[in-house]
């Protein structure tokens, strides 16, 4: 089968060096295809490790450098692990590539600081993140990829809920909320217009 490198998100991790220039360590990069399929398979490639700082895409407990995946759908994660990073300063940097950018939005979750930044669908953005003495700064599972819809935004909540609330920005004064990974029951939400 051919492979069609043509549509994805490309990540790679860096080092911010003392003199504020960067090193390239590592990069990763998901492909979406409705050719391919959401399992790993043999058109996937299977992450070979650095010495050093390292960098991978993780579907099913497998460490990918390319992963292959079907039609990109809103709700969509890249799951990222990073793991032999030191105590210093680090920069994650996405390049989208041909992302259908009217209709869908990127958030890199964060979740040692419980924080959700905009990525760009249309040019490269950069994230910036320290390892300190905090054992949990450095955890493997730090960092994820989430994909919505175009006029949707999504918040991490401090215990792994998504919120998506759509449309944003609001049209008709109405606003609908989305809750991923919650548990049954009532919930409290404040919105504000910033």
């Amino acid at each position: 089968s051919t492979v069609d490198n043509s549509l994805g998100l490309r990540v790679n991790l860096q080092t911010v060096n003392s003199d504020n220039s960067y090193s390239l360590l590592d990069e990763v990069y998901a492909s979406y295809g409705a050719a391919y399929s959401d399992e790993v398979d043999n058109i996937d490639a299977i992450k070979l490790e650095n010495t050093e700082e390292n960098l991978a895409i993780v579907n099913k407990h497998q460490k990918l450098m390319v992963e292959r995946r079907s039609k990109i759908n809103e709700g969509d994660i890249i799951y990222l692990t990073t793991w032999n990073l030191a105590q210093r300063t680090y920069l994650l940097e996405f390049n989208p590539v041909n992302l259908p950018s009217k209709e869908l939005t990127a958030t890199l979750v964060d979740k040692y600081l419980n924080t959700s930044t905009p990525i760009s669908t249309r040019a490269i953005s950069q994230a910036y993140f320290t390892i300190t003495s905090d054992a949990a700064s450095a955890s493997p599972e730090r960092f994820m990829v989430v994909f919505s819809s175009g006029n949707s935004q999504q918040v991490l909540t401090s215990k792994k809920t998504i919120i998506t609330a759509y449309p944003n920005p609001i049209t008709d004064g109405v606003i609908k909320l989305q809750i991923s990974n919650g548990k049954k029951g009532i919930y409290h939400a404040e919105l504000v217009n910033s």
